[in-house]
């Protein structure tokens, strides 16, 4: 395997883990240490899909014009400080 290849595959396996992690773990929070309900946690889950019903068309039209290595790069790093911004609201919260 090339170089390059294995960076990406590293990089996508660490993301995909992370974006898994979150999809058990914040609703788990929410119902466990927020007291959230049944309505509040698959609002939460609803949540979660909005922006890919949002932003998944206009997204996929404006990445067809402009290269896609440094918008992989980008989305991965906001996510990733957007997820670890949810354990420091929590630590901040108590």
């Amino acid at each position: 395997m090339s170089r390059d290849f294995t960076r990406y595959l590293v990089a996508a396996i660490a993301a995909k883990g992370g974006v898994n992690l979150a999809k058990v773990a914040v609703p788990l929070v929410a119902i466990t240490s927020l007291g959230a309900g049944p309505g509040q946690a698959g609002a939460l889950a609803a949540a979660g899909t909005a922006p890919f019903l949002l932003f998944g068309l206009p997204a996929g039209a404006w990445l067809d014009r402009v290269a896609r290595r440094p918008v992989m790069v980008a989305a991965d790093l906001v996510r990733f400080v957007l997820l670890a911004s949810v354990p420091v609201a929590g630590a901040g919260a108590r």
